[in-house]
């Protein structure tokens, strides 16, 4: 998909803006529940991780980790890589502060 495809040549700006507007049809149209609406707000979340807003992608990630063990179980392999995903966010948001980084590699928060 497009948003996809602008995510992977670095226009994250683009790609978050077409994001945001799948997410809001998907709520409007399917509901907050439905696969494809909690899949959106995935692939919002990683985009906002790539744009360094960690805490909306956190935000995004606990409510789709919490969607997916509701609605797929706790075993499922989406289910797990949301675990997988939220965990990865929080580390780098731990990261900067447990070390004190403060170089080029790390935005300042």
């Amino acid at each position: 998909n497009l948003a996809i495809t602008y995510h992977d040549l670095g226009k994250l700006k683009e790609a978050e803006t077409l994001k945001l507007e799948v997410l809001r049809l998907s709520r409007e149209i399917l509901g907050d529940k439905h696969l494809n609406t909690i899949s959106a707000s995935a692939s919002l979340a990683v985009t906002y991780s790539y744009l360094w807003r960690l805490k909306e992608s956190e935000a995004l990630e606990v409510e789709v980790l919490r969607l997916r063990e509701e609605i797929l179980g706790a075993k499922h392999p989406d289910t797990i890589r949301a675990s997988e995903n939220l965990a990865i966010t929080r580390r780098m948001l731990f990261l900067p502060r447990l070390y004190k980084v403060r170089d080029s590699h790390y935005p300042t928060w």
